[in-house]
């Protein structure tokens, strides 16, 4: 990648922001799951238990092997080719799946802004083939974008946070200094922390968990990063802080409007609830945010998604046509096109289930992330890590042990309410087996090949490569 295309602090800033976050668009249904006071507990206590600890991994592994892949490579290097592969079609899965949801999001919330602003006259654009076609027109945008490269993709990132943040400033500005907010406000998580267990809690936990998560995929774009070892640690510290207030403050101005789930609706919660703290106006605004908002998530993470499939085809797990890229750009354009196929397949199913789907996938990603964490700290103390995660033994203690007591009490609520949820389960547990079966392909294939050659064509310049395709464990 040529360095005048590499993202800068501020174009790397505003694509993590879409990446992770994206606004508080699709937050709505939380309230409507577990209640306003339990969405509020569940908003506080998630950064400090879940994504601040994610971030400080991320952080430090992205200081200490800053390569194009990011997590793919930490685990290959570290755990060896079969976990690499593993880590590598996890998230390639759930990466797909999150590049569904946007578009799915996208209609929604143009939908809504048609409705706000052209009461009755586009109620075609609430049909399902109209819900498709409009995802398929943000694929096919972002898709010309990607391919310009990933400064491309930063400068639109740009404008659209600009949008997003100045829309919602006002809207909680707004909500807020309305007569008896505060009382409502309190009134409202007084009542429902008091009352009975949240009804959906699997839902409101895969949400919570999706929102607050994606840390790791800002990783595989560091070979298209300016100074990344740095860079990178800067970005998430500043991204945490908007993340956190990007869900928080919204929320509870939502609710300080109005705590009625009837209002908090997949999609078109916020405009509704903007409507309401500040007329019409307001409402389209928050709509059109919602419309850019979740364009601008779609082109950063197609960004991020593409280039996974990129080095797992270098690495010879995925077709060879994958690894090509743009001789003047470096962008791996047939992936991304590939990508933007799938996701146009998968933008068919719904927000919810998309959601419970990837919540597995997360736990086990992260579960696989903290172990090479733990393994390079025993492997390599002494490597030159412009990051590193505060508090010694218990810093890393507490890095570790927080988000893996999360996901284990989302597990466990999860298989109690099995039987509300067996299809999605079914799915992580094909894909779980896919991702098996990929590696066993591979390393078959490899094996094959290695015999068909000479021996002097498996020796590289520097010796003899591993007879699986992976990074030697160091």
């Amino acid at each position: 990648m040529h360095k005048s295309k590499n993202l800068r602090v501020i174009g790397l800033a505003a694509v993590g922001y879409f990446i992770v976050c994206g606004g508080p668009y699709g937050t709505e249904p939380i309230v409507a799951a577990v209640g306003p006071g339990w969405a509020v507990l569940l908003l506080l206590m998630t950064p400090v238990f879940f994504s601040l600890p994610f971030a400080l991994v991320v952080a430090e592994l992205s200081s200490l092997m800053p390569a194009e892949g990011g997590y793919y490579v930490w685990i290959r290097d570290t755990l060896g080719p079969f976990w690499g592969v593993q880590m590598g079609w996890i998230n390639l899965f759930t990466a797909l799946l999150l590049l569904a949801i946007f578009p799915v999001l996208f209609s929604g919330y143009l939908a809504q802004l048609a409705q706000i602003a052209f009461p009755g006259a586009l109620m075609w654009l609430e049909g399902s083939l109209a819900h498709w076609l409009l995802a398929f027109s943000v694929i096919v945008t972002t898709i010309t974008i990607n391919l310009r490269g990933a400064q491309s993709v930063g400068r639109w990132a740009e404008a659209s946070f600009v949008l997003v943040i100045g829309g919602f400033s006002t809207f909680v500005v707004l909500a807020l200094m309305r007569h008896g907010a505060t009382a409502t406000l309190i009134d409202a998580i007084g009542r429902d922390l008091h009352g009975a267990q949240p009804a959906h809690l699997v839902l409101g936990l895969s949400l919570i968990l999706f929102n607050f998560g994606g840390w790791d995929s800002l990783s595989t774009i560091a070979g298209e990063v300016d100074d990344a070892p740095r860079n990178y640690p800067r970005v998430l510290a500043v991204l945490l802080i908007l993340v956190v207030m990007s869900y928080l403050l919204p929320v509870l101005a939502g609710i300080a409007t109005t705590p009625d789930p009837e209002r908090w609706k997949e999609g078109a919660g916020w405009p509704i609830l903007a409507s309401l703290a500040g007329g019409r106006p307001l409402g389209a605004l928050i709509a059109f945010g919602g419309v850019v908002a979740n364009w601008a998530l779609f082109n950063s993470q197609m960004l991020s998604a593409s280039r996974l499939p990129l080095v797992m085809s270098r690495d010879g797990w995925l077709p060879p046509g994958l690894a090509r890229s743009n001789e003047r750009t470096g962008v791996p354009s047939v992936s991304i096109l590939v990508c933007g196929v799938i996701a146009a397949g998968l933008a068919a199913l719904s927000y919810g289930n998309l959601i419970v789907i990837l919540a597995l996938f997360n736990m086990l990603g992260l579960a696989l992330e903290l172990a090479a964490l733990i393994i390079l700290r025993l492997r390599r103390p002494d490597a030159q890590r412009p990051f590193r995660i505060p508090g010694g033994r218990a810093g890393l203690l507490f890095v570790t042990a927080a988000p893996l007591t999360v996901l284990t009490i989302t597990l466990a609520t999860m298989l109690r309410a099995g039987h509300e949820y067996a299809w999605q389960l079914s799915v992580n547990v094909i894909a779980i087996a896919m991702g098996v079966a990929l590696y066993l392909v591979g390393r078959a294939r490899k094996q094959s090949a290695s015999q068909r050659a000479p021996a002097s064509a498996l020796m590289s310049p520097g010796g003899t490569h591993p007879p699986d395709g992976g990074a030697a464990s160091e």
